[in-house]
């Protein structure tokens, strides 16, 4: 697994230079094989994401939450998994501050994203849904003809090993038509991320910004539980770490 060297200080922002820093990190971005990748999401202080899975619950203050939508605003996509769509139900618009809202990318394999959803009963701008190439059944091949018929664009992209959409595929089949994503989760989405590519030897995330709440949930959901890092020395690390202090929280980019 690739190892991200660390500086020894990181440097400590303000708000406005924060958000600077991620702007112009996304808009260098000049690698034409995939899109840039933007991992974001809020944690508790012990690493916790949520109480437990499928269940949300508000780690983040407002003034984070404002950060988050103008991130939203200067990638052109942003990506979650079906399990958030089903439990959060989210509009994932920038309704927060000014600029365009992403196009929302929904990452399902057995296409069960609900057709009630907020994502698809927007008049604009509908969602694209991957899922994979394998062969569905009677069931699953109707909801895929109802989700395409209320607006989705549907992806069909490789497997991974674990018959899941494989990562580096939907990244390849996202290019043509998003240059920048924000990931947003859940936690499956988030753990996939955070691995290496396939091939063991490239990152999969170009910038992560972490929100970090400063409260304890005890004994909740974390992201990190099934990453297969051996060592301490094989443990990716953020480089050239900047910090702001947002309202309540602390972001870390």
């Amino acid at each position: 697994y690739l190892i991200m060297e660390s500086t020894q200080r990181g440097a400590h922002l303000t708000p406005t230079e924060f958000h600077e820093a991620f702007e112009a990190n996304v808009g260098a971005w000049k690698l034409k094989e995939r899109p840039f990748v933007t991992l974001t999401y809020a944690q508790s202080l012990d690493g916790c994401i949520s109480k437990e899975r499928g269940k949300p619950l508000l780690l983040s203050g407002k003034e984070s939450m404002i950060m988050t939508h103008r991130l939203r605003a200067i990638h052109e996509g942003i990506l979650v998994g079906v399990g958030t769509v089903i439990a959060d139900n989210p509009s994932l618009t920038t309704r927060l501050v000014k600029g365009d809202s992403p196009r929302p990318i929904i990452m399902d394999t057995s296409l069960r994203t609900p057709l009630t959803s907020k994502l698809m009963k927007r008049t604009t701008n509908k969602p694209i849904i991957i899922t994979t190439k394998a062969k569905k059944d009677t069931e699953t091949e109707q909801r895929k003809e109802a989700l395409k018929k209320a607006g989705a664009s549907i992806f069909e992209c490789e497997t991974d090993s674990r018959g899941r959409v494989g990562i580096d595929s939907m990244l390849k089949c996202l290019q043509p038509h998003v240059s920048s994503i924000m990931i947003e989760g859940g936690a499956s989405i988030i753990e996939s991320f955070l691995k290496t590519t396939e091939d063991a030897k490239t990152s999969r995330v170009d910038q992560l910004i972490l929100t970090i709440a400063p409260t304890i949930v005890g004994n909740g959901l974390s992201p990190y539980k099934d990453l297969p890092f051996a060592s301490s020395e094989a443990c990716p690390r953020m480089k050239d770490v900047k910090y702001a202090t947002v309202g309540i929280d602390v972001m870390m980019l």
